[in-house]
């Protein structure tokens, strides 16, 4: 096989084209063809070779049949019972090698189905005795619905050969039970042209397994802001109404802890391409604009979440079940929910895809989701921008960085080399956003070329400025791989068949009043010394039958695209070349390449002589090359002087002339050295000054009460920017200078912290203690004033000591500790109070009844009562005082008998005499 087929060491598999065809070694041609009615012959095209079991010394030729799609491509199989011609070419050190053979194809076999069974819940497989090019299929006598048929093919990548089989997708899901498959109208590849190779009817009945399951879930963090709901089969149904984001709220004063529906409206659903039974859960906010964190100082961790997927929701379609209310908690050990992503996104894999010698795009892989605001595809997300990348909070797709691609190496030379890269899109079936493709900028060189060039094959992905869901920004990421290319057959010519196509390395210059030219522009390094191989001899080239004239000259150059010197120029005297009709240069058939190949293609090619260069057109051009390969091999900004007059002087010449300069690349360099130095000078100064403001601002917080929790906290952020924006000054004194204030000021602050940390737990210690005084105090009898006001003590206390906790869970159980505490205590008060009250209410009420009692007198006089009223009130009067001297009367019994003694009182006044 490897002596046909290319094969790639990396994949270990066979090269193919676009097509999926065998990409053949240089110099293999393979040839089959048919004559038609007409005597024409008719060019069949080649799939590839596969090997024959138990013969290690045959193969067998396969053609090119279907296309992507599975299609038949029409009339390019073989007609039975009729002549074949096969030839095949190969090079070798004796010249190219041909083998050819003719043949009558005869195929006296009919196909037969041999198998079926079916493969999950759409999905048939019918197997064949041999290939077959079509068939009538039908399941079940058309009950089931067929969605697609197809004829699967030949793997010339990985030999695989599933020409035999059928693949059958139905339009709904098998039922479990017993079916049927019916063939009718069975072709092999011979029945297209031979009726006698068309199958009679067939059916075979296949099992589809029952399945009882009930969907289930389980989900995963994929990070903060994305989770994989992950069902045990697939699903009908399920969309983004059917599942909840749910937060746990504590509950106050006493009441239970619960669920409640949080954030619903900031979701977005995707469903996995594979596997379709899992889906992937969005947040289309970050989270740090939903809890607003800058202001509020809290986010996703401080809470507890959970996915509610509702009953009935989703449907086994093997079977009709639904599921129970599935719910799925997120703050699992190990879950991305339950702390602070810090961590910036890594590269965790890299795969290059090749399509024979050239590299089709490159596969990045994450070890977490990311963003990518400027890829084709779109995360359906968006870019949910956290507060730090863009405060604006109804703008969430702008603050997100682009992912800059740079791929780094070395061209023949050594020399380093940087290639601009891009991001194309998203890839991978599980819609995670883990992975995504990059490839070369459209105005850069590819790396296949700069290796076949010559150059170094061990790269460096760099991947900056990349950020995950949460915001983390990666600054530089790289990753080492290698460029391995198919080793190829070298071919030596300049003008022939070359690389699938027709190539003419010659040409012919007539160039005004100047000397002649031919170029031989060579498909390989040319030896340029000994005798009949070499390029340069005049005696190995003709000119129209004749030798080359006495003061012809003969010099070698390089392309460019591959090592070594590979053009020849032959300069002959002005006038030699014909400017109206056709010359004709003869090669010599001993030249060789410096690895020793042979020449060939043509040896004789005719040509006309183009316009060519005017002598003064190549001088200006000329004179400027020579100018721009005198600047500096290293540049700096005292060479800018010198850039800018070279450019200046190339800008002088015509646009033919400055088609004729070599170097305009070395200049465009330069420039854009130029540039960088200049912004990187700008950057710097920048900088300095970014970090001096940070250093100033990080001096204020540090000078702050850092006993207090708020300033420590804004001192240790402003010497950790200070810290940050030090990093990125130049190196030197204002450097030192600003990098030894953010040291002593880190020193403050971690020893503030220390102490903070040491008096907080102290505080945290004492506060526990008040507390639990607390409780004990409020558990006594709380109608004893005395325990009444012991228990308020303990509450100012307890108070005032939770107050110098520093925030956290800690904090929050003593607060709703004291909360719980408070209600009891002041519940007690206010009964004390009220009943305290009540009873002052009802003693004045007795003194005042009292009062009347005694100053008053029985009698039939004006102003005396009646003879016996005396007694009723002071049966009342009585009445009250035992109720009042009742220390275990309550606040109703002391009310209700200061309404008795009132009612009683208006009934003595009744029995005044007037």
């Amino acid at each position: 096989m490897a002596d046909f087929v290319k094969y790639d060491e990396d994949t270990k598999k066979f090269v193919v084209d676009a097509d999926g065809n065998a990409v053949l070694n240089d110099g293999v041609t393979v040839k089959v063809t048919q004559l038609d009615e007409t005597g024409k012959e008719i060019p069949k095209q080649v799939r590839g070779f596969k090997p024959v079991s138990g013969n290690s010394k045959a193969l067998e030729l396969v053609l090119h049949t279907r296309d992507a799609a599975g299609n038949l491509i029409k009339d390019n199989q073989l007609e039975d019972n009729k002549a074949v011609h096969v030839e095949i070419t190969q090079p070798s050190s004796n010249g190219e090698k041909k083998a050819q053979a003719d043949f009558i194809l005869t195929d006296a076999r009919k196909p037969e189905a041999t198998s079926v069974v079916a493969q999950g819940l759409k999905t048939v497989v019918v197997k064949f005795s041999e290939s077959v090019a079509e068939a009538d299929i039908q399941l079940d006598g058309d009950l089931t619905k067929i969605a697609n048929v197809k004829f699967n093919d030949f793997n010339q990548a990985t030999l695989e050969d599933e020409r035999d089989t059928v693949t059958v997708t139905t339009v709904d899901y098998l039922t479990a039970g017993i079916h049927s498959v019916q063939l009718s109208n069975i072709k092999d590849y011979a029945g297209l042209t031979d009726p006698k190779n068309i199958s009679t009817n067939q059916t075979l009945d296949f099992a589809v397994e029952a399945d009882p399951s009930v969907p289930n879930a389980t989900v995963s963090v994929e990070s903060p802001e994305q989770f994989r709901i992950a069902f045990n089969k697939e699903v009908n149904d399920f969309d983004l109404s059917d599942v909840r984001l749910q937060k746990l709220v504590k509950g106050q004063n006493g009441a239970a802890d619960q669920w409640v529906d949080a954030h619903n409206e900031h979701l977005v659903l995707e469903q996995a391409t594979k596997p379709k039974s899992e889906y992937v859960l969005e947040l289309t906010k970050d989270w740090t604009k939903i809890y607003d964190t800058s202001k509020n100082n809290t986010n996703y961790y401080n809470d507890q979440y959970r996915l509610v997927i509702a009953k009935e929701s989703v449907t086994n379609p093997a079977n009709g079940k639904k599921n129970a209310e599935i719910i799925l908690p997120l703050n699992f050990s190990g879950s991305a929910l339950n702390t602070p992503d810090t961590a910036s996104p890594v590269i965790s894999g890299f795969e290059v895809v090749k399509a024979a010698d050239a590299i089709k795009h490159f596969v990045v892989s994450m070890n977490e989701p990311v963003k990518l605001p400027n890829a084709a595809t779109k995360d359906n997300a968006g870019n949910t921008a956290a507060q730090l990348q863009n405060p604006n909070e109804n703008d969430a797709d702008t603050g997100v960085p682009n992912p800059i691609i740079e791929f780094l190496g070395k061209d023949k030379d050594g020399n380093a080399v940087t290639i601009k890269g891009k991001v194309v899109e998203y890839t991978g079936d599980d819609k995670s956003d883990k992975k995504f493709i990059v490839n070369v900028a459209d105005d850069q060189r590819k790396l296949e070329d700069i290796v076949k060039a010559g150059g170094d094959k061990n790269w460096t992905l760099v991947v900056r400025s990349i950020s995950d869901d949460v915001g983390n920004t990666a600054a530089s990421l790289t990753y080492n791989f290698k460029v391995d290319l198919a080793a190829a057959t070298e071919v030596f010519m300049v003008k022939g068949s070359y690389q699938d196509g027709p190539y003419n390395g010659v040409k012919g210059y007539l160039n005004g009043k100047g000397k002649d030219t031919i170029v031989l522009d060579f498909t390989a390094d040319v030896q340029y010394t000994g005798t009949i191989e070499n390029a340069v001899n005049p005696s190995n080239y003709l000119l129209d039958g004749v030798k080359l004239p006495e003061d012809t000259k003969l010099t070698v150059s390089d392309s460019d695209n591959i090592p070594g010197v590979d053009i020849v120029t032959i300069t002959l005297p002005d006038g030699t070349l014909s400017a109206n009709h056709n010359n004709v240069i003869t090669l010599s058939k001993s030249l060789k390449s410096t690895k020793g190949t042979k020449l060939t293609g043509e040896y004789e090619i005719s040509f006309k002589a183009g316009l060519g260069v005017e002598p003064a057109d190549a001088d200006a051009a000329k004179a400027v090359d020579n100018q721009i390969a005198a600047l500096p091999a290293t540049i700096t900004l005292a060479d800018e002087q010198k850039v800018v007059d070279a450019r200046a002087e190339f800008d002088k010449l015509s646009d033919a002339q400055k088609a004729l300069v070599k170097n305009i690349a070395t200049l465009e360099a330069a420039e854009k050295t130029i540039a960088d130095l200049k912004k990187a000078e700008g950057d710097a100064a920048a900088n300095l000054k970014a970090a001096q403001d940070a250093v100033k601002a990080m001096e204020t917080a540090v000078d702050a009460d850092l006993t207090s929790e708020a300033n420590l906290v804004a001192a240790e952020k402003a010497v950790a920017d200070a810290e940050a924006a030090v990093a990125k000054v130049a190196a030197g004194s204002d450097k030192e200078y600003l990098a030894a204030k953010v040291t002593v000021a880190k020193k403050t602050v971690a020893d503030a912290r220390t102490k903070f940390n040491g008096d907080a737990a102290a505080a945290l210690k004492a506060a526990q203690d008040a507390v639990e005084a607390l409780e004990t105090a409020a558990k006594a009898d709380l109608t004893v004033e005395n325990n009444l006001t012991a228990a308020e003590d303990a509450l100012d206390d307890a108070k005032a000591k939770v107050a110098k906790v520093a925030a956290g869970a800690d904090k929050t159980a003593l607060e709703e500790k004291v909360a719980a505490a408070e209600k009891t205590v002041t519940d007690a008060r206010k009964a004390f109070d009220d009943l305290a009250a009540a009873k002052t209410a009802l003693n004045n009420a007795i003194e005042a009844a009292q009062s009347k009692y005694d100053a008053a007198n029985e009698g039939t006089n004006p102003g005396d009562y009646a003879t016996g009223s005396k007694a009723e009130f002071k049966t009342a009067i009585d009445a009250a005082k035992s109720v009042l001297d009742d220390a275990a009367s309550t606040k109703g019994q002391l009310d209700k008998a200061k309404e008795d003694l009132a009612t009683a009182e208006a009934t003595f006044d009744g029995k005044k005499i007037s």
